[in-house]
């Protein structure tokens, strides 16, 4: 019965994938942009460095990145500047500290990384997929952007 609802729907798994992935990322760069005053003391306290510079960059890398998702362009240099974001973003902020997985420790630490963890993925995912069939790249340029 299930087969016969869901069928082989295995070509929407990467729109699926980045409509929630691209979403997430361009809300949470977007909010990053809005407040920027908020994520360069933010970045400050974490030790990144320049984070006059580094904070506004991730914001503008969250948000377009996560634009670019949605409409599936660009979709392999998207998710890999994404997973570069949150591999630093882990490494940075939610490994470490008293709320960090490190102090932690599983399963309470868990909450500290599951979210970058999880966008990281879906990022890996399509990294690995490409846009799917339902992406600009496939329907309007005819090729996929490397």
């Amino acid at each position: 019965m299930l087969e016969k609802m869901v069928g082989n729907r295995a070509h929407l798994v990467p729109l699926i994938i980045r409509i929630g992935v691209g979403l997430a990322f361009f809300f949470s760069g977007l909010q990053k942009l809005l407040g920027i005053a908020g994520t360069v003391g933010f970045f400050g306290t974490l030790g990144l460095p320049i984070p006059g510079v580094t904070a506004p960059f991730i914001g503008i890398v969250e948000c377009f990145g996560g634009l670019a998702l949605l409409l599936g362009i660009g979709t392999r240099l998207a998710s890999v500047l994404l997973i570069c974001d949150m591999t630093v973003a882990i490494l940075a902020a939610r490994l470490p500290g008293a709320q960090g997985l490190l102090a932690q420790g599983l399963p309470n630490g868990w909450a500290a990384v599951r979210t970058e963890l999880l966008l990281g993925l879906g990022c890996l995912a399509l990294l690995f997929t490409g846009p799917g069939s339902t992406s600009l790249e496939t329907n309007v340029l005819k090729r996929e952007i490397p």
